[in-house]
């Protein structure tokens, strides 16, 4: 299945939820358009379950350089395809999980809903990393959508946060496994922590 929005065209499997309402509206545009408004330097954005490519296609139209995770076996090749199609050579895609331990992982998804999987016990075999095992010299935004596995994300980037202070979108639906704000506003010294519904924006 194919759909074209103002961002890009992108292809998604048939029956996806986020690749059918994209026909209405592209997917989390308000918060694609409230983070461009945003950040400071277009330098190198980081897209933290990329999904089908909904946030790396605008932002790679944005950003010098985009580095995209999405460690999801059936997932992964939609997103190949789609900064294929969109010819962004300034894409790197990761079929990737990240987290805060370099180790195997595993990843459950319901039918028809490739945006909820998530890090489970039992599941799909994914290879998990974390960012700061990249060593990426520059970052000016990273974006983290993964289903309640933001705080672990956050603390296997600690060192590239605290070295490049990136903008920061993330969610935080399960607060208690990891004190996001606490560690942002305390240890990193970000100065705002703005909520948008489910997401927030960390400024450093």
């Amino acid at each position: 299945m194919r759909v074209t929005t103002e961002w890009g065209t992108f292809e998604y499997p048939e029956g996806d939820r986020l690749g059918t309402s994209m026909h209405e509206a592209h997917y989390e545009k308000a918060y694609i358009k409230l983070i461009l408004e945003t950040v400071k330097k277009f330098g190198v954005a980081v897209d933290v379950g990329a999904n089908l490519g909904f946030h790396t296609v605008p932002y790679a139209k944005n950003f010098d350089e985009v580095h995209s995770f999405e460690p999801h076996p059936t997932t992964f090749p939609f997103l190949k395809t789609n900064v294929k199609i969109n010819n962004l050579s300034n894409v790197v895609v990761h079929e990737v999980a990240l987290g805060d331990a370099v180790r195997t992982a595993h990843m459950a998804v319901g039918p028809g809903d490739l945006s909820g999987a998530r890090i489970h016990t039992r599941g799909t075999e994914v290879v998990m990393r974390t960012l700061d095992s990249y060593e990426l010299p520059v970052v000016d935004l990273i974006k983290i959508d993964v289903e309640g596995y933001e705080g672990h994300v956050i603390s296997g980037a600690s060192g590239t946060i605290r070295r490049c202070r990136p903008l920061i979108m993330f969610e935080q639906i399960h607060p208690r496994l990891f004190d996001i704000f606490g560690f942002l506003f305390i240890e990193m010294k970000y100065r705002k922590i703005e909520r948008f519904s489910k997401n927030y924006l960390a400024h450093p």
